[in-house]
């Protein structure tokens, strides 16, 4: 649990949302499982320019985000699906990159 609140996340409002600690820390660490594959995805989709898939990806990580309790890629997240649903993208590649940067730095504190 300490790693997850190093990490950023809410572990006290995700513990009560649930009711449950073990199923809260369970839940965490199937985000940041997802997360891992969700950046790679981000990768290939970005570099290909499929913006409707992004949007898709980015919307999911956002409630996932939201439901764990780190408020910090849920924004994140957010920022980047409303920057595709606006038609900004012009720096999407760099805030793409920055954001996987970011969520890369979380797995590593949840998984080291």
């Amino acid at each position: 649990m300490d790693k997850l609140v190093k990490a950023g996340f809410d572990a006290a409002y995700g513990v009560r949302l649930v009711n449950n600690r073990e199923f809260y820390i369970s839940l965490a660490g199937r985000f940041i499982d997802e997360l891992v594959i969700s950046l790679y995805t981000i990768e290939d989709l970005t570099a290909c320019g499929d913006y409707e898939e992004l949007i898709r990806i980015f919307h999911t990580i956002k409630g996932s985000s939201a439901m764990v309790g780190h408020e910090g890629i849920r924004e994140k997240s957010q920022e980047l699906e409303m920057m595709i649903k606006t038609g900004n993208i012009e720096n999407l590649e760099e805030k793409t990159e920055q954001y996987i940067k970011y969520c890369s730095e979380i797995i590593d504190l949840v998984r080291c």
